[in-house]
């Protein structure tokens, strides 16, 4: 993902001085059609969760059933291999 800072340089030396997006990607590197993208968002587009991650570990309450069953499994192989 490109930077923010990346982001504004493109767009001010496209739309401010006047380069091409071709001539701006070659300067920066970046691909043309990248360019072509950070001109039509005026702030870089980022990643927005729909909802709040599920919990499966709440504090004050017990931990479901699945989870003990791997911690016990957990525990049994470490006795096994101090032996």
């Amino acid at each position: 993902m490109k930077g923010v800072e990346l982001y504004g340089r493109v767009r001010y030396a496209v739309q401010i001085e006047g380069l091409s997006r071709s001539e701006a990607a070659r300067r920066f590197g970046i691909d043309p059609r990248t360019v072509a993208r950070m001109m039509k968002f005026s702030a870089p587009p980022g990643y927005v969760r729909k909802k709040p991650p599920q919990r499966i570990l709440t504090p004050g309450r017990p931990n479901p059933p699945i989870v003990r069953i791997g911690i016990l499994r957990r525990n049994a192989y470490a006795a096994g291999r101090r032996r």
